[in-house]
Parts: structure tokens; sequence; C-alpha cells
């Protein structure tokens, strides 16, 4: 059996006991009470002084029994909120590490992700810079290519200027910093920052 379970049924046993010592106090006290109504109403050759003392000691008697099982059930009480908290703090310990583990995991995983999208994208801009100067040597007379004075060079309108990675990635994040209850000042960085990304040609 837990600890949990051992103190509530010693504390279950207690409690029968303090009751019972109530119970017992409260009819010695009667009992003493009913002895003294029958001394008034003249039944004191019935009722000795000494029935009387008996009757009062044994009141006191019970009603320190009483009082002394309402301060064990008190201490016991306390034992079995100990417990509970002991099972509570039991659980948290077990299962808190394991949670973690998984987000380390889950973090693991991730990076190897992100290893490939900083390779995707550097990939990408060696390209498309690499272009740049292919097309200002040989293909400028080419009516497929645009080189304008402000915009970045393209080829069948398909730019070549920077993927701009970390924009993309923020992008991807927003939702998830959302969702994960990033501070909304956050979230907005994130937000200004994806604002940069350029939709990318793609084969999907």
């Amino acid at each position: 059996m837990s600890k949990l379970t051992d103190a509530q049924q010693i504390h279950d046993a207690a409690a029968a006991k303090s009751g019972a010592a109530i119970e017992a106090a409260s009819a010695a006290r009667a009992h003493a009470a009913n002895l003294r109504q029958r001394v008034a109403a003249g039944a004191g050759d019935e009722v000795t002084a000494t029935d009387l003392a008996d009757a009062d000691h044994a009141a006191d008697h019970a009603e320190l029994v009483s009082a002394g099982a309402h301060q064990a059930l008190q201490g016991l009480g306390q034992a079995v909120q100990a417990a509970r908290a002991d099972e509570v703090c039991d659980r948290i310990v077990a299962e808190l590490p394991a949670l973690g583990s998984a987000v380390y995991e889950a973090l693991d995983a991730l990076a190897s992700d992100l290893a490939k999208l900083v390779s995707a994208a550097s990939d990408y801009d060696r390209f498309a810079e690499d272009a740049v100067h292919v097309l200002n040597t040989a293909g400028r007379e080419s009516p497929r290519v645009k080189i304008g004075r402000f915009d970045a060079p393209s080829v069948d309108r398909l730019p070549l200027a920077s993927c701009r990675g970390w924009s993309q990635l923020a992008a991807a994040l927003v939702p998830v910093a959302a969702a994960l209850g990033a501070h909304s000042n956050d979230v907005t960085v994130l937000q200004n920052v994806a604002q940069g990304a350029p939709t990318l040609p793609s084969t999907n």
C-alpha cells in the first residue's frame, strides 16, 4: 500500500476512536447530570456522595480521553495531508523529466531540419548571386532577362535575389510561437521579420 493509503487508514481508525470517545464523554456527563437531578429531586438517599464523585470523575476522565483522541486525530490529519502532498510531488518528479526529454528530442529533430534549411538557403543565395554575375557577363541581351535599376535581375520573371532564409524561417515560426504562448511582442517581431520573406520559385 502507498504511504497515503496507510496514513488514511490510520486516520480513519483514529477518527472512529475519537467519535467513540466523544460519545462516551457525552454519556458520562449526562449520567453525572442525571444523578445530580435525582438528588435535587429528593432521591438523596438513593444517590450517595460517592456516587456523585465517581460519576464526576468518570465524566472528567472521559472528557480527557476525548480531548486526547481529538488531539491525536489532528496530528494524523496532518500526516494524511503530508502523505497526499508527497504523492503529488512523487507524480510530478516521475513524469516531468520524461516530458522534458520529449521536448529535447523534438528540439534535436528540429535542429537537424534547421541545418537542412541553412544549407538549402545558402545554396539558393549562392546560385542566385552566381547567376547574376553570369547574366551580367553573357545574358544581358536575352529578352528573357530583366535587369532593373532598383530591382533584382530576373529570368522569365524569376527574381535572382536572396531567399532571405531567416525571414522564411520567421514566417514558419509565427504560428509556432503563438501556439507555444510566446509574448505578443515576440510574435510581432517574428511577423515583422517574416514580411521580408519573398515568394520563391518552386517545383512544388
